[in-house]
């Protein structure tokens, strides 16, 4: 349980009580032991449909593109661990829904196990050809996009966690090649 609630913090922090409230819900519905703990939990969480700032931000900085006169558009915002990533995708398919030129989709490491990564045969390569073709136009990743593969060059870059190193900064930057890119970084 422990892990789980440091889960549901570090959700919080990303994405706003409002998804980490929901996840720590499902987690406990099904023990009956933790009635209290729910109750506990909303008190914490009160603001039920909030979402944090850098979300909020993020949100507002995708609402000011306008996808109809700039089809060409390509974005990637890089996050710091494949959870994050998932997170923002589902939760940027929700956000976004009404602008459904989007498409959201996270991409992360391969993983030995493939319980934690994706596959580069039926995963990765994949959505790396759906963001060449501009069926997805947004790409939520992990440092495995910074260098080494060929990615569509991109007009808009987000850097979303804060924990990044000089290399990072400047291998993400790079990957901003589109004419006129733009580069932004949420803190």
């Amino acid at each position: 349980l422990a892990y789980q609630l440091l889960t549901a913090l570090e959700m919080t922090s990303i994405l706003g009580s409002r998804y980490s409230r929901s996840f720590l819900s499902d987690l406990l519905r099904n023990d009956e032991k933790s009635c209290e703990l729910e109750t506990k939990i909303h008190d914490i969480c009160e603001n039920e449909g909030s979402i944090s700032p850098k979300a909020e931000a993020l949100c507002q900085l995708l609402n000011s593109i306008d996808l109809v006169s700039a089809p060409e558009t390509r974005m990637i915002i890089f996050v710091e661990t494949k959870r994050t990533a998932r997170w923002l995708a589902s939760f940027l398919q929700e956000q976004l829904a009404s602008k459904g030129s989007w498409n959201p989709t996270a991409f992360t490491g391969q993983a030995s196990n493939s319980v934690d990564g994706m596959s580069w045969d039926t995963e990765q390569r994949p959505i790396l050809a759906l963001f060449r073709s501009g069926h997805v136009k947004l790409l939520i990743a992990t440092s495995v996009l910074q260098e080494g593969l060929d990615v569509a060059a991109c007009n808009h870059i987000v850097l979303f966690d804060r924990t990044w190193s000089l290399k990072a900064f400047l291998q993400s930057r790079g990957r901003a090649r589109a004419q006129d890119s733009e580069y932004t970084i949420i803190c």
